[in-house]
């Protein structure tokens, strides 16, 4: 038995041996790197999942109405039912602003969707802040 056991362990020891560690190191980076990734999407879809879950069906309706107003607008800004998609999409922001933690949108956007009288952000960012006039940029703070 005890010589058994012995040469168990011997063929064990020459099989871990034979083992690169340079191989074992770059799949540990490796695997690493996938757990990274798969535990940044596992959080993604419960955030989601989680904001699904406290958004009520009117906001769902809103940010729907919403996207599809903001969408019928025309480049140029000026077209005949421009202003009126301008107002609906801001009527149906009211309702669908607290469906979504954090907005990431132009400027410009954000003053035609937000009333800037009524609505204060924690935080707000403005990325290429040069490129914004002074009033733009004081709308929100």
């Amino acid at each position: 038995m005890a010589a058994w056991e012995w040469r168990q362990l011997q063929d064990e020891l020459k099989r871990r041996a034979a083992i690169s560690l340079d191989g074992l190191q770059l799949r540990v980076e490796q695997l690493s790197r996938e757990l990274l990734e798969v535990t940044s999407q596992l959080v993604e879809k419960l955030t989601w999942a989680n904001q699904i879950r406290k958004t009520k069906p009117e906001q769902r309706q809103a940010l729907g109405a919403y996207a599809v107003m903001r969408k019928k607008l025309t480049k140029s800004g000026k077209g005949v039912q421009d202003a009126a998609m301008r107002s609906g999409a801001r009527r149906e922001m009211t309702l669908a602003r607290g469906a979504v933690p954090v907005w990431i949108m132009p400027l410009s956007e954000a003053a035609e969707a937000f009333d800037p009288r009524t609505t204060r952000f924690d935080v707000v960012v403005i990325d290429e802040a040069s490129q914004c006039d002074r009033a733009q940029c004081l709308l929100f703070t």
